[in-house]
């Protein structure tokens, strides 16, 4: 007995009853089985009290199977009040299913053949690199995949790899020969690969790289205040603020405290915000390290100039109550 295929159908409806499709594709693996959306739940959105529904059809028309597909509302700006709903389903690949369709009561809103099982091939053409010149850092991949049952609809998704259970898409377009997959901000590892899931139209396949060693990313730190080159007014206070990322594990946050804040070779404070006011006038660099495996730091100079004036800390000190 084979593995169990499923149709994942994907597209979005208007306030008019017009079907989309979008991303439809094939899977063996359903992680989530989407909930059906209720009539009630339909009109409380303001998507109409049918139910919409994802069936196969065999040549003879007998529907084998149906399902109740999922509606959300989609979030969005456009003139004149217009709304859109997003629509997913899955339905089991019946042996004898010739068609698919997408139906509300008697209507149906689109309807497509079922073609046979595309395929794909990926080869790693080029490694990605750390440093050169830009144009060399990235990744290629060839790809040879079966002529699309749809066009307008085929598509290719590429999702990177370098963990047990790290990974991100990293392209999703249409099928073409060569896709380029840009180095800055991918993570490193050892066992990486490139994943790619090819759609047809309806139908979908996968298939992988060989695996990969690449050097890990250090920490990446961005200082946001000062900012470069920025002009302080001695005895005014400096704001301090910046952050820093791991994209090895981009979930995991990273502790506030091995945020260090130098002013030249001075520990001055620690966390993702501080203030500093004893700044002597003259030139400085502002330094944000991130104390970890492996650190990283930032860096930018600040100018700080004498005041025009006296500043608050300099002022005389003043009773209001004596003064009167």
């Amino acid at each position: 007995m084979g593995v169990p295929e499923y149709l994942a159908i994907r597209g979005r409806l208007d306030r008019a009853g017009r079907f989309t499709p979008r991303h439809c594709t094939s899977t063996t693996y359903v992680r989530a089985w989407p909930r059906g959306t209720s009539a009630a739940e339909l009109e409380r959105l303001g998507a109409g009290p049918d139910q919409v529904v994802v069936e196969t059809v065999s040549d003879d028309g007998e529907v084998l199977q149906r399902e109740v597909a999922e509606v959300q509302a989609e979030s969005v700006c456009e003139p004149g009040g217009s709304r859109t709903f997003r629509v997913r389903a899955y339905v089991g690949l019946h042996a004898r299913a010739s068609e698919v369709r997408v139906r509300r009561d008697d209507r149906v809103l689109w309807e497509s053949w079922i073609p046979g099982p595309p395929t794909v091939e990926v080869r790693l053409d080029r490694l990605p690199r750390r440093g050169g010149v830009r144009s060399t850092r990235s990744a290629v991949l060839a790809l040879a995949y079966s002529p699309p049952a749809d066009e307008a609809l085929a598509s290719v998704t590429v999702v990177y790899r370098w963990g047990e259970h790290e990974f991100r898409t990293v392209h999703v377009g249409p099928p073409q020969s060569t896709v380029e997959i840009p180095a800055d901000g991918l993570a490193g590892g050892s066992g990486c690969r490139f994943l790619v899931t090819y759609s047809s139209g309806v139908r979908g396949c996968s298939a992988a790289t060989e695996p990969f060693d690449w050097e890990p990313t250090p920490p990446q730190v961005t200082l946001v205040r000062p900012v470069p080159g920025e002009r302080v007014v001695a005895g005014v206070p400096m704001l301090l603020e910046g952050f820093a990322e791991d994209l090895q594990h981009p979930g995991s946050p990273l502790a506030p405290h091995r945020l260090v804040w130098m002013i030249d070779d001075d520990v001055v404070a620690t966390g993702p915000m501080a203030s500093v006011d004893s700044l002597a006038s003259g030139h400085h660099d502002v330094t944000l390290v991130y104390r970890g495996e492996p650190e990283a730091e930032a860096s930018v100079p600040v100018w700080v100039r004498k005041p025009d004036a006296p500043t608050a800390d300099q002022w005389p000190d003043w009773d209001p109550v004596e003064a009167r």
